[in-house]
């Protein structure tokens, strides 16, 4: 995926933009919490709400129960994740609806978390 590894591009180099990257460019802001933070104070912001962006995709698979221990695995790497500054990185959960008992169940474990959005 280029998007983490084209942070500020837009801006200073437009014509540099790419489809797609290496894993070794991108940021280790986008998976290593603490050099999160520090992308947060050097752009001075206070408060991370961590979209699960790409992941949206992952809504066209077909195999209910796969979609649902894809998304637990997601959700507890998120909440790993945000548990290193609670106060200032958030998580919006990903939650399979197919069977509406099993969202709801899986909205209470991220709302335990402090998450307020799925």
């Amino acid at each position: 995926m280029a998007g983490g590894a084209q942070t500020g591009m837009r801006f200073e180099a437009p014509e540099q933009l790419v489809r797609t990257t290496t894993f070794d460019n991108i940021r280790r802001g986008g998976y290593i919490p603490e050099e999160h933070l520090k992308d947060m104070d050097a752009d001075e912001v206070d408060v991370s709400i961590v979209y699960p962006t790409v992941g949206l995709l992952l809504y066209s698979v077909p195999d209910t129960a796969l979609l649902s221990e894809i998304f637990r695995a997601y959700n507890d790497w998120l909440a790993e994740f945000c548990a290193a500054t609670p106060k200032r990185l958030k998580g919006i959960a990903m939650i399979n609806v197919d069977d509406v008992q099993e969202g709801v169940k899986s909205w209470s474990v991220a709302s335990g978390w402090g998450w307020r959005a799925a």
